[in-house]
């Protein structure tokens, strides 16, 4: 069954993720490793939950952060720390995508609703000219146009840059049970 959450997190790159921590790391509360070229990842540990993030010396200089971060929670299985979480984009790419796919659902339905009434309009009264009708969809349609090809451009833009990000976020997190 698909859900609101499921969609979300299709639409958005999202996903959940559960690895092991090594032992060094779950005690500390906040370290930094070091990738190279002045970039790196912050393991903040507060108690029971955990969030990593990317950090790039020359991206937060100019404001830009990761558009992904994993925030989660660490839980005792057996001899071993594991952190459960997700993968989540930050706020605004995130409130701007939702937005634009609400709006253009919205414009659709919209348009659907007043392509209906313009034709139960036109059965009813056959004196109605069709000139004014047609104007009026045609530019209803042709928002609605311009809204998808607007967002699909930056979102494609958003996903183009921030596909590496996500997938070496995810290498990083399976890869600290293995440092120490």
């Amino acid at each position: 069954m698909l859900t609101i959450k499921y969609l979300v997190g299709v639409i958005l790159g999202e996903e959940d993720l559960q690895f092991s921590l090594d032992s060094d790391i779950s005690k500390s509360s906040s370290s930094y490793v070091k990738t190279g070229y002045g970039a790196g990842y912050k393991v903040d540990i507060n108690g029971l939950s955990v969030i990593i993030r990317r950090e790039n010396k020359l991206a937060v200089g100019f404001g830009w952060s990761p558009f992904y971060y994993f925030k989660g929670a660490v839980q005792q299985c057996s001899e071993e720390k594991m952190a459960t979480g997700r993968i989540t984009m930050v706020w605004y790419p995130k409130y701007f995508i939702l937005a634009w796919v609400t709006i253009v659902f919205m414009a659709l339905i919209a348009s659907v609703a007043r392509i209906i009434f313009l034709s139960i309009e036109f059965m009813l009264s056959s004196s109605l000219t069709i000139e004014k009708h047609l104007i009026t969809a045609g530019l209803m349609f042709g928002i609605g146009a311009l809204l998808f090809v607007f967002g699909v451009i930056m979102i494609s833009f958003i996903k183009r840059i921030s596909r590496n990000q996500k997938e070496s976020l995810k290498q990083f997190c399976k890869s600290l049970c293995k440092t120490g």
